[in-house]
C-alpha cells in the first residue's frame, strides 16, 4: 500500500467496520489442538500485517500494561520499579478494555484501494464463556451490524485441509447453549447492530477421524501451514470484500489441500489484501503534527519534533 493512502486511512478510519472472531480457544495447553486451527489462522493475519505491537492486546501477555481492565490508567502504576508518583505516559496507547482474549482493532483488510478497518478478537476463555467475551465486545462496539461480523472455528464436517464459507449462520448459532446466568454466543450477538442477514462462518476442516483436543501428525502440520492457513487468511481479507464472491472463489477450489494449486502467484494472492493502519503512537504524532497540540506534558517540543521526523523519514523510506 501506498504511504499516501495508509497515511489517509490511519487518519480518518475512526471506526471499526468489521469484525472476525476466532473462535476454539480452550486453553494455554491445548493451543496446538485441531479445534484450535482457528487460532493459526488469526496468528498469520497478525504476521502479514504487522500492526504495531502496542496494538495488540492481549490480556495473557500485557497484564503490566498501563491500563486496566477498563482501559483506564492504572493508578499507581509502575511506582515500585519508579520510586516516583507520575503516571504512565498514556499517548501512545489506545484505551481498549480487557475482553478477555486477543484483540487488535488496526487491520486494514480488502482493497487496497478502499480497505476495511477490521478488528480481530480470539477469546481467551472456556468455549462456556464465548459468549460472555463477545458481549462485552458488543457493548463497546454497538454500531456493528451483525452482518459485518465472521466466525472462524474449526469443523469436522469438513474434510482435512478445506475450507468453506458458511452465510448467515444465524440457525446453527441459535442451537449453542451455555450455563444458566451466562449469555450464549448467539445472544451475545444479537447485541451488535441489527442487520437483515446473520453474521457469517468461515470453517476450517480438521476431519473426523479424531478429535478436536487432538494434535496434529507432521504431515497435517505441514500441510496447514502450506495451503491451509494461507488460504484461510486471504479468505477471511476477500470476505470483508464480498461474501458472496469469497463463498464463490472458495466452492471453486478442490477439497483435497494437495489439488489445490500452489505457485508463486498463488502464493502472492493468498498474502495479499492483509495491511495494517499506521500504529497508535505514530497517529499520535501526525495528529500532532496537524494539529500543533502537544502529546505529553514531559515531552519538550524539541523532542516531539524529533519523534515527529524519524517517523516522517522512516515513512519516506517505505
Amino acid at each position: 500500500m501506498k504511504k499516501e493512502k495508509l497515511i489517509e486511512f490511519s487518519l480518518s478510519k475512526s471506526k471499526i467496520e468489521k469484525l472476525i472472531i476466532f473462535l476454539g480457544y480452550e486453553s494455554q495447553s491445548n493451543i496446538q489442538c485441531r479445534g484450535s486451527v482457528g487460532l493459526r489462522v488469526s496468528k498469520m493475519l497478525l504476521d502479514n500485517c504487522r500492526p504495531g505491537l502496542n496494538d495488540i492486546h492481549d490480556p495473557d501477555v500485557c497484564r503490566a500494561h498501563g491500563r486496566d481492565s477498563h482501559g483506564r490508567s492504572r493508578r499507581g502504576h509502575g511506582l515500585a520499579e519508579k520510586k516516583g508518583s507520575r503516571g504512565p505516559q498514556l499517548w501512545d496507547s489506545e484505551r481498549v478494555p480487557d475482553y478477555s482474549g486477543l484483540w487488535c482493532d488496526r487491520l486494514l483488510l480488502g482493497h487496497h484501494e478502499s480497505p476495511s478497518r477490521t478488528a480481530i478478537f480470539v477469546p481467551h476463555v472456556p468455549s462456556k464463556l464465548i459468549g460472555d467475551a463477545v458481549g462485552r465486545v458488543a457493548q463497546s462496539h454497538r454500531h456493528l451490524p451483525r452482518d459485518s461480523i465472521l466466525l472462524v472455528k474449526a469443523s469436522s464436517g469438513v474434510p482435512f485441509g478445506g475450507v468453506e464459507l458458511e452465510p448467515n449462520s444465524q440457525e446453527s448459532l441459535s442451537e449453542e447453549t451455555a450455563p444458566s446466568g451466562l449469555p450464549s454466543l448467539h445472544s451475545a450477538l444479537q447485541n451488535f447492530g441489527s442487520s437483515r442477514r446473520g453474521c457469517d462462518r468461515l470453517w476450517i476442516g480438521v476431519g473426523n477421524k479424531r478429535g478436536h483436543l487432538d494434535g496434529f501428525s507432521a504431515a497435517e502440520t505441514a500441510v496447514l501451514e502450506r495451503h491451509t492457513v494461507p488460504l484461510a487468511s486471504f479468505a477471511a481479507a476477500l470476505w470483508t470484500i464480498n461474501p458472496e464472491r469469497c463463498a464463490q472463489y472458495l466452492k471453486g477450489l478442490p477439497q483435497d489441500p494437495s489439488a489445490l494449486p500452489r505457485s508463486p502467484t498463488t502464493n502472492k494472492l493468498w498474502h495479499s489484501m492483509q495491511f495494517s493502519m499506521l500504529s497508535t503512537r505514530d497517529c499520535a504524532l501526525l495528529h500532532s503534527r496537524l494539529t500543533g497540540n502537544p502529546l505529553d506534558a514531559r515531552l519538550s517540543d524539541a523532542q516531539r519534533n524529533y519523534l515527529i521526523e524519524t517517523l516522517l523519514h522512516r515513512l519516506g523510506e517505505r
